[in-house]
């Protein structure tokens, strides 16, 4: 048996990734899958493997050879346990990867690709040492590519020497930078698996850079994007409000709403973490429900959702369609007040 690539594909399934985030990715590793098993020396050594974090991290199957790996089923859920992920990819590399003994040549060097645009909600710097990407016995070779502009590089700088950056999250961004980490593979099947990291970085698109992480200013810890979870007052479902923050004014403008699944909000999630409320006052613009085109939003007293409402013919008493309590109209506060965020 030829010696194996294992390959391990961490991506952040956060709700920060719903839109075009999650739908480029989805696109991209069904597109990957497909090429990577055109290319015989890749079919014959790389075995791969998805690990997905949100709340938590999950390793969606073991590590399989190409012709049985699945397409992953990707949700977008609460959180960015990025910490957690970490630790599991160590683990699945521990129990996985056969090591060179006296007699036998072991796997090469895994790849771990991971992906990610937002920073950890969960603790993180214990699991660096399981990884020790900066040794010459390091576990395996990891690059960190941050999409987007709320992610920490500071943070990844930490993790690996190599990091990449790609601003734009759109479908087209996500299928470019999945053709590299197609090729990467690919050339580390020939048997560049155990070169330094830096020799997979010679054809990056135009979209994705090398962090100089020599000149990465530490992360100011202000979110970059908001989202806030909102209910249709109809009972349609329930959406996520997206608000991204601008330099100029120092306010969050309404940008966008995405539908959630009844998958992407299982019961209990992100329920061990809670990011920062945000003051109302420092929220523009409201963008319509997706599902009634509402174009206005409330908040109720008694559970502290947020629910549509119409501004132009809004009703005197309402039933809060997350908890049921029917909040009158001359509740209505006028002044700024907290509002609790999505779990990001």
């Amino acid at each position: 048996m030829s010696r194996r690539l294992p390959v391990y594909v961490v991506l952040d399934c956060s709700e920060s990734m719903i839109g075009p985030g999650i739908e480029g990715v989805r696109l991209s590793v069904g597109a990957m899958l497909k090429e990577l098993r055109r290319n015989p020396h890749a079919l014959e050594t790389v075995w791969l493997s998805f690990i997905t974090f949100d709340s938590d991290a999950r390793q969606l199957a073991p590590l399989k050879p190409l012709d049985e790996v699945q397409t992953p089923s990707l949700q977008v859920r609460p959180g960015t346990a990025l910490g957690a992920a970490l630790r599991l990819a160590a683990e699945s590399i521990r129990t996985e990867v056969k090591r060179t003994t006296s007699t036998e040549k072991g796997d090469y060097r895994p790849l771990i690709f991971l992906i990610t645009d937002g920073q950890a909600t969960d603790e993180w710097e214990s699991a660096l040492s399981l990884l020790d990407t900066r040794s010459l016995t390091r576990p395996a070779n990891l690059y960190a590519i941050g999409c987007g502009a709320d992610v920490d590089f500071f943070q990844l700088g930490k993790i690996t020497d190599i990091v990449l950056r790609m601003d734009s999250i759109s479908t087209d961004s996500f299928g470019k930078l999945f053709i590299w980490l197609t090729a990467s593979v690919h050339s580390a099947s020939t048997g560049v698996g155990d070169s330094a990291p830096d020799a997979l970085l010679a054809n990056l698109p135009t979209e994705v850079k090398k962090v100089d992480l020599s000149k990465t200013p530490v992360h100011d810890g202000r979110a970059r994007q908001i989202f806030l979870r909102v209910h249709c007052q109809h009972g349609r479902g329930t959406y996520l409000m997206r608000y991204l923050f601008d330099e100029r004014s120092g306010y969050y403008a309404a940008n966008a709403a995405h539908t959630l699944t009844v998958e992407s909000i299982p019961a209990g999630s992100g329920k061990s973490f809670r990011l920062p409320a945000v003051d109302s006052n420092l929220l523009l613009g409201i963008v319509p429900c997706p599902f009634c085109a509402n174009d206005s939003a409330a908040g109720c007293g008694n559970c502290d959702a947020l629910f549509c409402l119409s501004s132009s013919d809004p009703p005197n008493k309402i039933t809060c369609p997350a908890c049921k309590n029917i909040i009158s109209r001359g509740n209505d506060r006028t002044s700024g007040f907290k509002i609790e965020q999505s779990a990001g």
